[in-house]
């Protein structure tokens, strides 16, 4: 890990670019440059499980990493489509 010499992390034009910064450097060495934040999160929705034979699972992990995406967010977007498109 790099270490900081006393600047700031550069500001990123997007979450992808942040995340690969992130993923080569170590927040210690910029901890000074941090501060305390407060936020609420409100969860919403509910969850489900369901069972997944695991060559069909599998080929839903390739899909969802081929997209850049968790696996639920790609079962979820598929359901949406599936779920629409029966109803128009």
């Amino acid at each position: 890990m790099q270490k900081s010499k006393g600047s700031p992390p550069p500001k990123f034009r997007t979450l992808r670019a942040a995340g690969d910064f992130w993923d080569t450097h170590s927040l210690a060495d910029y901890w000074k440059w941090t501060r305390p934040v407060t936020f609420t999160v409100r969860l919403s929705g509910s969850r489900d499980a369901v069972v997944i034979e695991e060559k069909l699972a599998a080929a839903i992990r390739r899909h969802a990493r081929r997209r850049r995406m968790t696996v639920q967010n790609l079962i979820d977007r598929w359901l949406r489509e599936k779920v629409h498109a029966r109803a128009g």
